[in-house]
This record gives structure tokens, C-alpha cells and sequence, in this order.
């Protein structure tokens, strides 16, 4: 894939998460409200607000946190992009900072994360996410995929 190539999958990427993360929690805030939950005992839909990174830590920070996510997240696309990653890691690096980016927005608009999916089964609940991390983690699984099949490449050349 040429590098001109890459990049447009890369920004695309990025541009896609923030757009479907922005619509998903603008969507939560006027569909959910205050209720309880809407979902079956697996998945269930459950507004909240997070001041603090992923599952609240560093709580009542959230400007502060707002200003020095896109920071990292710029410091760390250009580490990765110095690499050279694959197409799986172009993506991996789009998603990651579109993820980012759109969190890092919702945090400066107001000081809070907007989530709203709530998995687990009964009382054993994972903390309450929204699209955005979902990008984060997937966009990260993609960076270690693409990591894995480098070194198997170099590898197979020695």
C-alpha cells in the first residue's frame, strides 16, 4: 500500500470514529436521560459521566486530562507512523486517534466523557464505555496484530 494511501486510510479512519462516536452520544443524552437501563442483562444501555480517564481514574480532572490526551495521542501517532506500520496498522493508528480525539472533544465541551454501554451479567458489571474506547481498544489490537505479523516477517527473511 503506498504511503499516500495509507495516510488517507489512517485520517478516513480517525474521521469515522469521531463522527460515529459524537452521533452515539448525542444520541445517549437525548434518548436515555434518566433511566435506569434499557438493554437485557448482557447489554444494557445506561447513561453516565466519566471526569476521569478509562474507569474513572483521575477523576475531577477532566480538563486537564482534555488538554494532555490529544498531546499523547499526537506524540504517539508520530512514534508509531516512524515505524512504518501495514494497512492493519494504519487503521490501528486512525481508529486509535479518532477514538481519542472524539473522548478528548466531549471532555473539553464539559469536563466529563459521555458513556452509556454497560456489559456484564447480573451485579458483575464492566464499567460503562462508549464508542470511542471501543476504536481505542480495537484500534490498539490492530497496532499489536500489526507489530506481530512485522516480526514474523523479519523473521522469515533471516
Amino acid at each position: 500500500m503506498k504511503h499516500r494511501q495509507s495516510v488517507a486510510m489512517a485520517i478516513s479512519s480517525a474521521i469515522v470514529a469521531m463522527v460515529i462516536d459524537a452521533g452515539t452520544k448525542r444520541w445517549a443524552e437525548t434518548s436515555l436521560g434518566n433511566a435506569a437501563s434499557r438493554g437485557g442483562d448482557l447489554v444494557q444501555l445506561r447513561l453516565s459521566h466519566n471526569t476521569g480517564v478509562a474507569f474513572g481514574l483521575v477523576a475531577d480532572h477532566g480538563q486537564l486530562i482534555g488538554l494532555l490526551v490529544p498531546a499523547v495521542l499526537i506524540v504517539l501517532a508520530c512514534v508509531i507512523i516512524r515505524s512504518r506500520p501495514g494497512a492493519t496498522g494504519w487503521l490501528g493508528v486512525g481508529l486509535l486517534i479518532g477514538g481519542g480525539l472524539a473522548n478528548a472533544a466531549d471532555r473539553l465541551r464539559d469536563g466529563r466523557v459521555t458513556d452509556f454501554i454497560d456489559v456484564g451479567i447480573a451485579a458483575q458489571r464492566w464499567p460503562t464505555f462508549n464508542f470511542a474506547d471501543i476504536f481505542i481498544t480495537l484500534g490498539c489490537a490492530l497496532l499489536v496484530v500489526d507489530a506481530y505479523r512485522a516480526a514474523a516477517r523479519e523473521r522469515n527473511r533471516a
